[in-house]
Formats: structure tokens, sequence, C-alpha cells
């Protein structure tokens, strides 16, 4: 009976909407096959990604938990090599999108790559139904989704992505 209990807390934690077991490979499935152009019209194919963990931001300019991220996201940008973190911000801004990035990337001084999702397409295949929501991938597979407004470069996030990364904390 105990760990039949067991198994329905797990079950009904892995069923949640934003981690369940197909969503993950959905996710992993349309990473592969997802190019997205940035602010300059250059497409990033984000199977030619050689970085093992990728960190994939959905956002929009009129969101302010969006914003509020964003310092935490530079934090990280700047304690992870390139070479170990990719750290993707997909805007699916409606209106005026290339105008409001550029606005956002100054205002925010944002030192990730930024990518513009043209009438939300990709953030449609996605099922991106909240934002701000972060992917994050290891070497092509889904081993978190963040929902909400989150702290990356928090001691407990920053400890995960070591662990990811298979480096020892400092």
């Amino acid at each position: 009976m105990a760990g039949q209990l067991f198994f329905e807390i797990v079950d009904s934690e892995a069923g949640s909407f934003g981690k369940s077991k197909e969503k993950f490979g959905l996710y992993e499935n349309l990473f592969h096959e997802t190019s997205l152009p940035d602010l300059v019209g250059t497409n990033l194919s984000f199977k030619d990604i050689k970085a093992p963990v990728v960190l994939m931001n959905f956002w929009a300019s009129w969101c302010t938990p969006c914003l509020k991220e964003f310092p935490s996201l530079n934090k990280l940008r700047a304690m992870f090599d390139k070479k170990d973190l990719q750290i993707l911000g997909v805007n699916s801004d409606e209106e005026e999108q290339i105008k409001n990035i550029k606005k956002t990337i100054q205002k925010y001084d944002i030192k990730f790559d930024v990518l513009v999702d043209k009438e939300s397409k990709v953030t449609s295949k996605y099922l991106i139904s909240e934002i701000p929501m972060s992917i994050i991938y290891h070497k092509g597979k889904v081993v978190d989704v963040v929902t909400g407004e989150t702290d990356f470069s928090s001691p407990e996030f920053t400890a995960k992505l070591n662990k990811w990364l298979g480096k020892k904390e400092k």
C-alpha cells in the first residue's frame, strides 16, 4: 500500500501539465527541428548548438515577470562559459516586435541570445501557455521546465547546472 501511494504521488507530480513525460518528449523532438532568426535575420538552428546545456526562455516585452528574470539570466550568462551553457531568449511579441526587443535589450543590457518568434509559431508548437517559461536541455534531453519568474543565478539553480555539466562547485 505504501509503495502504491508513493507511485501515485510521483505519478501525480510527473503528470503535471508543465512537467509531463509527453511534454518532455515533445520538447526534445521539437528542439532538433527548431530554427529561429536573431534580430539581424541570421537563423540559429538549434541542432547546431554545441553547448551541452541549453536554457530556452520564452518571454515578451510586456510580461513583467519575464523582465524581472533578465538580471538573473545576465548573471548566469556571466557565470558560465558559452561553450557550456547557451541561453536562448525566444521573444513572442506580436506588435512592433523588433522595436520592442531592441528597447528591452538596451534597457536590461541583455547578454544572451535573443531570437525572434514571428507570429509566435515556435511558442505555439511548444504549447507554451504561460510566460515566462524556460526549458532546460542537457545534451538534447529535457532536464527541467521552469514556469514563472525565476532567479536563475540562485545557488540552487547554479548547483543543478554544475551537476548537469559534471562540475564540482567552488
